[in-house]
Parts: structure tokens; C-alpha cells; sequence
């Protein structure tokens, strides 16, 4: 697409996370509404931070396109006093390897001039987040759920993200060009998107991983699809973070 700019359409709402809610009256015609346009910065190992306001703080979440749910750091938590409860013991949620049981809720959320009548987020180790600088206060994970209710618009290359009112006329979403393409997306168990993608002539479903910093193909997949393991030719094995 122009300018590597990507409409990702978030239509999932996640149970765990009842209470989120937009604050934003909605477009009754087909043209486009626009909620937000955030100014997106970037992290020396190419990880997006959209810029949040939290409880009348400010501060950046990293941008992961592929985690269903969104979650804070424990130091969060505590720095921005926030309540929090158990999540029910009949959900198991996992984050960087470590089992989440905590969710802490927000009063007053908002990304840019897109506000919610509070937010539940996942509390997750202070590690998830990795290296940033220190004056950049980076909270934690932006996920697909407080994305669910709007058309999200990622133009990674001039690191802008614009937000959308879903009430429009459908196809009425590409504005930036006459020549574009589709793909269907589906929604998967924790509510992460999955699309189609062929390479090398085969068919496999991928996801949009804005969180990681490479673009990656599971062992098992390169394994029984493409025959490839760490003795085929061109292929060095060694650890990775």
C-alpha cells in the first residue's frame, strides 16, 4: 500500500474487559469521522509508543497489534496508584512467560481526544517493557481491545496513527489513494487478528506484530511446511532474547 500505510479494522471485544467504553458520539452518514490522530514515537529497536493519558497522567504504551488485551506494569500501577482485583480464577492469562492475576482499572483513559469511561488493563512484569530511554515514561501494552470499537488507521512510515468511527458506509475507509487491496481477517481465541499470507508459493496465516522488533516464522511451521530446520542449508542456529 502508499506510503506503508495499513488500515487495520479492530472488531473484537474482549469479556475480560467489560468495563471499557468510548466517550464519543458516533457519525450518522457514510463519510469518515475521525476521533484522533496521535503522533507516534519510536524506540531505538523499532517498537511504536502512542502516546495515552491515564488518570490525568501522560505518558506512552508500546503498540502490539498481535496481543488481544492491553496491560500496565506493576511500577505503573503503583506510581499512578491505581485500584486492581484478582482476575477470576477460571481464566489463565500469560504475559512474557510469567502467569498475569491482577487487573487494574483507570477511571479516566484516553488516546488523544478518544476518551473512555475507564479501562481495565492486565498487570504485567515491569520486564515486558524492555530498554527505553528515561524520559520516555512507558506504562506498558496497547492492545486490540481499546481498539475494538474504532477503525484504526497505522501509517507506520510518517509514525501517525488515526482513529475512526466505525459508523460509515462500507468501503468508505481508504481515502489516501485510488488503487489499494483487501485481505479478510479473523479473530482468534484471545482476541488477536490472523489474516492470509502466501510465501514461497504457501498458504499460512500471520498476524501484524507491531510488539515485536523482527519478523519472525515459527520452527515448527519452517519445520513441516518448508523443510527447514538448523541444518539446512543457509540457516544458522543461535539463541535470541
Amino acid at each position: 500500500m502508499n506510503n506503508n500505510r495499513m488500515s487495520v479494522i479492530a472488531l473484537l471485544c474482549l469479556v475480560l474487559f467489560p468495563s471499557t467504553a468510548l466517550h464519543a458520539a458516533a457519525a450518522n452518514d457514510c463519510h469518515l469521522k475521525q476521533y484522533s490522530s496521535l503522533d507516534l514515537l519510536e524506540l531505538p529497536n523499532g517498537r511504536l509508543l502512542v502516546p495515552v493519558k491515564i488518570d490525568d497522567s501522560d505518558a506512552f504504551m508500546i503498540l502490539n497489534t498481535n496481543s488481544g488485551f492491553s496491560g500496565v506494569t506493576d511500577n505503573a500501577v503503583v506510581r499512578l496508584a491505581l485500584p486492581y482485583k484478582p482476575i477470576p480464577s477460571r481464566v489463565e492469562v500469560g504475559f512474557g512467560g510469567a502467569p498475569v492475576k491482577w487487573v487494574a482499572t483507570a477511571t479516566g483513559f484516553s488516546l488523544g481526544d478518544l476518551q473512555f469511561r475507564g479501562a481495565d488493563f492486565m498487570v504485567i512484569p515491569n520486564n515486558v517493557i524492555g530498554d527505553h530511554p528515561d524520559e520516555v515514561r512507558v506504562i506498558g501494552i496497547l492492545g486490540l481491545d481499546m481498539l475494538a470499537h474504532v477503525d484504526v488507521e497505522l501509517d507506520v512510515a510518517n509514525r501517525k496513527m488515526n482513529l475512526f468511527s466505525q459508523d460509515h458506509c462500507p468501503g468508505n475507509t481508504v481515502y489516501w489513494s485510488s488503487t489499494y487491496d483487501s485481505m479478510p481477517v479473523r479473530v482468534g481465541k484471545l482476541g488477536e487478528l490472523y489474516f492470509p499470507m502466501e510465501l514461497d508459493g504457501k498458504k499460512i496465516e500471520t498476524t501484524l506484530a507491531t510488539g515485536n522488533i523482527t519478523t519472525m516464522l515459527f520452527s515448527d511451521v519452517a519445520k513441516t511446511i518448508y523443510k527447514l530446520d538448523r541444518h539446512s542449508n543457509d540457516v544458522e542456529a543461535g539463541p535470541d532474547d
